[in-house]
C-alpha cells in the first residue's frame, strides 16, 4: 500500500473524501474535524508542546523530493582508462548530463 504523507500530528488537513474515508479515519491516523475533536486535539497539542518542539518536522516537498530520487538511476559517465573516484563532482556532470 502507498504511504501518503499529508501532514504533521495535530495539523488539520484537507484531503480527499475517499482517502479519509478508507485510509485516514479507518486506521486511526487522522480524526474527523468535529467541534469536540478541535478542542480535544488543540488541548492535547498544548500539553504536548515542547515534546513536539523538539520534532524535526521535515517539509512534504522535501519528502516528495527524496522519493522521487530514489527512483532514479543516474548513468555515471567515467573514464575506463584513467583512475577515479566517485565523488559530488562525478555525480554532479553525471545529473548534468541527463537534463
Amino acid at each position: 500500500m502507498l504511504k501518503v504523507s499529508i501532514g504533521h500530528q495535530f495539523d488539520i488537513v484537507e484531503v480527499d473524501r475517499e482517502l479519509a474515508r478508507n485510509d485516514l479515519l479507518l486506521t486511526k491516523k487522522a480524526a474527523y474535524c468535529s467541534p469536540f475533536d478541535l478542542k480535544y486535539y488543540g488541548d492535547m497539542k498544548e500539553r504536548m508542546k515542547e515534546e513536539l518542539a523538539k520534532r524535526i518536522r521535515i517539509p512534504y516537498e522535501y519528502l516528495k523530493t527524496g522519493r522521487e530520487l530514489q527512483r532514479l538511476v543516474v548513468p555515471l559517465h567515467v573514464s575506463m582508462d584513467n583512475s577515479w573516484t566517485l565523488n559530488r563532482s562525478i555525480i554532479t556532470a553525471s545529473l548534468r548530463q541527463m537534463v
